[in-house]
């Protein structure tokens, strides 16, 4: 996430904070404003807080996600989805947020590429089946640049992570096509580093 923050030229918001490592991560690497949206209810508000309260630029927000939307009207530079994995909620946080992305913004889903299988098929349905643009794989995120050039990586991602998500298979195998085969083709080369730290 900070080399998204770093790039950031406007609003992040963050869906989903917890304790704050990631927000202190972004907040690290980017004097922008990040709203930090979380209900917090594992009573984790007081840790967030300890957390992250040296970094000026970090705005909590302790509402779900659907409450901190109804009054939203700023546009997102950075938006980063990190809340709820279960399918129903990622679709609603894409839904909710996505439109508030503006040109050239970027969403990163957290966990999307691996594991959660959940996560990915509502990030396929909702960015790669509409055609969102520039989509790559940072860690075991999924990235997507809005409106920004395709990418010939698109596809591979695909492939790869349904096989990543296919338990019929054995893992050893799909460890091996994924990691091993299929790897080089949707290795995005400005992240190559951060890539290859994910293994």
């Amino acid at each position: 996430m900070g080399y998204f923050a770093k790039r950031a030229k406007g609003t992040i918001v963050e869906i989903g904070s917890y304790l704050g490592m990631s927000t202190v991560f972004m907040a690290k690497n980017t004097a922008q404003k990040i709203y930090a949206i979380d209900p917090h209810y594992l009573k984790s508000y007081k840790k967030f807080l300890a957390n992250t309260k040296k970094y000026k630029n970090i705005i909590p927000v302790k509402k779900t996600s659907e409450k901190a939307n109804i009054n939203w009207k700023l546009p997102i530079a950075l938006l980063h989805i990190d809340g709820n994995h279960e399918y129903e909620f990622v679709k609603q946080d894409i839904k909710l947020w996505l439109k508030h992305l503006e040109n050239n913004g970027v969403v990163v889903f957290h966990d999307a590429f691996a594991p959660y299988p959940q996560v990915w098929q509502a990030v396929y349905e909702e960015i790669f089946l509409k055609n969102f643009g520039y989509i790559g794989i940072n860690d075991s995120q999924i990235f997507a640049i809005k409106n920004g050039q395709t990418n010939f990586q698109k596809p591979f991602i695909v492939l790869a992570s349904n096989i990543w998500h296919n338990e019929k298979l054995p893992y050893f195998l799909r460890d091996f096509i994924v990691k091993r085969l299929l790897k080089p083709f949707y290795l995005n080369p400005f992240l190559f580093r951060g890539i290859l730290n994910w293994w």
